[in-house]
């Protein structure tokens, strides 16, 4: 009877693909911001866990790698959409003095917007 040969297990790496699937949505819903911070925390650290526990180096660096350019662009997309709320609502004080057509009005809220 001829003996099979064992072959070794093979290496355990369901973290290392997690974090690379989750930094990949990251990266995908860089425009929902809270979604894609969070989906880039999440690869983040389940990369550095897969690295911790000696899974495939090249899946788990580049669920990092996604994960963090996922994180970044969330906070950036964030950061852009309040300052563009900032500015829009800054914009609709003054606009409220030129609806009422008076010069005066005008005036007096160009000049609260000022100080």
């Amino acid at each position: 009877m001829t003996e099979t040969p064992l072959t070794p297990a093979s290496a355990p790496k369901a973290l290392a693909v997690i974090s690379l699937v989750v930094g990949i949505i990251a990266l995908l819903t860089v425009f929902f911001g809270w979604v894609a911070i969070a989906a880039g925390l999440i690869a983040v650290v389940l990369g550095i866990v897969a690295l911790r526990r000696r899974q495939p180096k090249g899946l788990a660096v580049t669920g990092i790698v996604t994960g963090g350019i996922g994180l970044v662009g969330g906070i950036v997309v964030l950061a852009v959409a309040a300052a563009l709320v900032a500015m829009l609502s800054s914009t609709a004080v003054v606009l409220d003095g030129f609806e009422s057509g008076d010069p005066e009005v005008i005036l007096e809220e160009l000049d609260a917007t000022v100080d």
